[in-house]
């Protein structure tokens, strides 16, 4: 079986370390024969093995990339399409993704498309509040493109309950957990003096921090919140 993934790269990128992960363990399978990646033209993991392929073509800034990778697919002819999602990574963020809707629509019988940002309205509402000429604009354009993407995969995965809820038809959804390994066991938070928790990865608006920040109002005063991560300013080719 031949797989194609289309998803970034980048070792700055939560999402380009998560496919590098996926990648490893599709080529311990028997059943897959070659994986073709198709990723971004600055992505900088590399991964040498020989039954992958990697083709840096995407530049999300442009949508001229999207003849090369129609072409590329359809000379691979792959059994499988994995597009691992997210709004910020084939175009512009205020495009929602738009550039790579043409390559979903003519690839949706053999796509799968794992979600990794996926918004009720009311939490996108919350995340762009400073946007206020923009609002009613931008989160109805998010419905419809929510709405497309939800019916076009032959399969899609989420990983979290949030966003499994958010699908109106489930059969075709699956939710997938996040795996965590090699960690080192921690004792018991009510042992402990003082608990940090820990958001990491990019740090933009559409992630609620306000969300976490109040919720500490609801624990004990021995924790504490800690945000890692390298800051995005709201533009539209970033």
């Amino acid at each position: 079986m031949k797989v194609a993934v289309v998803s970034s790269f980048r070792k700055n990128c939560g999402i380009g370390i998560y496919t590098g992960l996926l990648i490893r363990n599709l080529l311990k399978s028997s059943q897959v024969k070659e994986i073709h990646l198709l990723t971004h033209m600055d992505s900088d993991i590399i991964l040498n093995h020989p039954k992958l392929r990697v083709y840096r073509i995407i530049n999300e800034e442009y949508p001229f990339y999207l003849k090369k990778l129609i072409e590329i697919t359809s000379r691979i002819r792959p059994s499988v399409i994995d597009v691992e999602w997210d709004h910020n990574l084939y175009s512009p963020l205020l495009l929602l993704g738009q550039y790579l809707y043409p390559y979903l629509l003519l690839n949706k019988e053999r796509t799968v498309v794992s979600f990794h940002s996926l918004y009720l309205l009311k939490d996108m509402e919350k995340a762009i509040n400073h946007l206020k000429p923009l609002n009613t604009f931008f989160t109805t354009y998010y419905g419809v493109t929510k709405k497309f993407l939800i019916s076009v995969p032959k399969i899609g995965r989420v990983f979290t309950i949030y966003e499994l809820k958010q699908i109106p038809k489930k059969n075709n959804f699956y939710l997938i957990r996040h795996p965590i390994e090699e960690s080192r066991p921690l004792p018991p938070p009510s042992s402990l003096k003082k608990v940090n928790l820990l958001v990491f990865g990019f740090i933009r608006w559409t992630k609620n921090y306000e969300l976490a920040i109040s919720s500490l109002a609801r624990l004990p005063k021995n924790y504490s919140l800690v945000i890692i991560g390298k800051p995005m300013s709201f533009n539209v080719v970033s």
